[in-house]
């Protein structure tokens, strides 16, 4: 089989579909699912999907010590 020829489709603006190839910022995609920012690491203890002792809470935990050490160090 050989295409001699392609022409594209017009983008309906107006349907459903059109968002999926409407490229968006992170600020944006944040908008409009309306994400927060976490003021408190702690408050996703337990929250995460997985085993329950998957190693997650200990993670975030070494994270948040990390960070406030490299914060102190500057």
């Amino acid at each position: 089989m050989r295409t001699h020829s392609i022409e594209p489709l017009e983008l309906d603006t107006e349907s459903d579909a059109y968002d999926f190839w409407t490229s968006r910022t992170i600020d944006e995609l944040a908008r409009q699912q309306r994400v927060q920012p976490v003021d408190n690491m702690e408050s996703l203890y337990g929250t995460w999907p997985g085993a329950t002792d998957d190693g997650f809470e200990q993670f975030v935990e070494d994270l948040r010590k990390w960070g406030d050490a490299e914060e102190h160090s500057l």
